[in-house]
């Protein structure tokens, strides 16, 4: 569960598991605190379906396989999870500053290591390309600086620098890329931009759908009185 592990654990420490039988092909799975509806969610099984709703949101699910309460939930990663999603009450996947900034990281790494780059080095440089984008909101202000003269990493620090950029000002991948798109300074770097599909660069998952595999299993463990 990553991160959020200790999040989930108190959120939903208090939280009691039931189940209803509608009839052969349809169940119901409540999973919710006794005085509160406060992260309440109900989950509905029919056939390969999966119906979601409650104050966690909601969303509709078409799987291959037969979901029940007591599936082996255990062995469905929340993207996988989310593969199967058909309808959902926001956008599937986010922008996330701190992955952008790994992912940026791991970019500049990658492509520097072709020019004989150590790590080290390769990490000073994104550390210095991410305090600079927060600092200043367009290539202009930086183009001159020595960090970006050097023509062996000129290309992959412009890049870097104008992406997290558009990022730092946007609240969807949608909106950074369009920005990007843009923006004619960022012209001579489109080819690596598409090259090395740099538009998912700060994408994840909602954090939703590990939220509800995370009671899913929790649920199940709770019924089985484990």
């Amino acid at each position: 569960m990553g991160k959020y592990l200790g999040i989930y654990e108190n959120r939903f420490k208090d939280h009691i598991a039931t189940v209803k039988q509608l009839d052969e092909e349809t169940q119901i799975l409540t999973f919710k605190r006794p005085d509160s509806i406060m992260w309440s969610t109900e989950f509905i099984f029919r056939r390969n379906l999966v119906f979601i709703s409650g104050d966690t949101g909601w969303a509709v699910f078409s799987t291959t396989w037969n979901p029940k309460w007591n599936y082996d939930w255990e062995k469905i990663s929340p993207s996988y999870f989310a593969e199967k999603c058909q309808a959902f009450f926001q956008d599937k996947f986010v922008l996330d500053q701190e992955k952008a900034e790994n992912d940026i990281t791991d970019h500049i790494i990658g492509t520097l290591n072709y020019y004989d780059y150590t790590e080290r080095e390769s990490k000073r440089l994104a550390k210095e390309v991410i305090k600079l984008a927060g600092k200043y909101d367009d290539w202009n202000s930086v183009e001159d600086f020595k960090i970006f003269t050097r023509k062996d990493r000129e290309n992959v620090l412009k890049a870097s620098f104008m992406i997290l950029n558009a990022i730092y000002c946007s609240t969807t991948k949608d909106n950074w890329v369009v920005k990007i798109q843009q923006n004619n300074d960022f012209s001579n770097c489109k080819d690596s931009f598409y090259d090395n599909e740099l538009y998912n660069i700060g994408t994840c998952l909602h954090q939703q759908f590990e939220m509800w595999i995370y009671e899913l299993r929790s649920a199940k463990r709770q019924l089985e009185g484990k």
